[in-house]
Order: structure tokens, then C-alpha cells, then sequence
């Protein structure tokens, strides 16, 4: 039992990692797009912002389904 619910506390912590991820890369993708607009960057560096912007998204829902399996198992474990 004691198990299971250290992997909602870590999976929890996870989550809140994937969201500081997310973060960061909006602010990335926000100067991406600035350095864009005044001609100091390329495409192809706003659209690998843009990229790793939507792989921490798809982190973060990785992250948030695992927690949600975490508490199912901890609730089994617990009898609910």
C-alpha cells in the first residue's frame, strides 16, 4: 500500500515537472516567434520550437494519464 501511493507522489511530481516543461516552451516558442517576425532566426529554428513546444504537451498527457493509473492502483491496493 505504502508503494502505491509513493507512485501517485511521484507520478503527482511528474506532473507538475511536465507543466514547468510546458513552460518553458511557450517562452521558447514566444521568442522564436519575435526572432522570427524581425527577421534574426529561421524557420526552421521557429518550427522546432514550435515542435518541442507540442512534445512537452504530449509529455504532460502522458504524465497526467499515468498519475490517474497510479491512483487507480493505489485505491485497488487501499480496498476502495
Amino acid at each position: 500500500m505504502q508503494n502505491a501511493w509513493n507512485s501517485v507522489i511521484e507520478s503527482q511530481q511528474q506532473l507538475q515537472l511536465a507543466q514547468q516543461s510546458i513552460e518553458q516552451a511557450e517562452e521558447n516558442l514566444r521568442l522564436h516567434r519575435d526572432y522570427y517576425r524581425a527577421g534574426t532566426t529561421n524557420m526552421s529554428d521557429l518550427l522546432e520550437a514550435q515542435l518541442l513546444y507540442q512534445q512537452t504537451l504530449d509529455k504532460r498527457t502522458d504524465a497526467y494519464a499515468e498519475l490517474q493509473n497510479k491512483i487507480l492502483e493505489y485505491r485497488q491496493s487501499i480496498g476502495e
